[in-house]
């Protein structure tokens, strides 16, 4: 299956009341739905469009939107040319398809 789910996963919990759909922007991919595991602290984003494999997709991360639980963002602690350290710390994996979505199709 061709990949259509982006998942970001952070070291810490992060607000549950965020407005996930706005934490990220994949140039030529519109973002369904964005679910947060509060168990992984990860944000799972279903993509309308599908990925092709063997490519490159730029995901672009808008710090200023992340929010952790108590309020920290990925903004750098620090201001200077030296030091670009941040509160959070995140990674991301792409999938075919979501955890969930075997699940869904079960219960309906």
């Amino acid at each position: 299956a061709m990949p259509h789910v982006v998942a970001l996963s952070f070291s810490s919990p992060l607000d549950p009341a965020s407005a996930f759909k706005e934490w990220i922007k994949v140039e030529g991919f519109d973002i369904h739905r964005a679910t947060y595991d509060g168990s992984t602290y990860s944000v799972v984003y279903d993509f309308v469009q599908h990925m092709k494999p063997n490519q490159t997709y730029r995901v672009e991360v808008i710090e200023a939107a992340v929010r952790g639980e108590r309020g920290q963002s990925l903004e750098p602690l620090a201001n200077d040319s030296l030091l670009r350290s941040s509160a959070l710390s995140w990674k991301f994996y792409t999938s075919g398809t979501s955890r969930y979505e075997a699940a869904n199709l079960k219960a309906s």
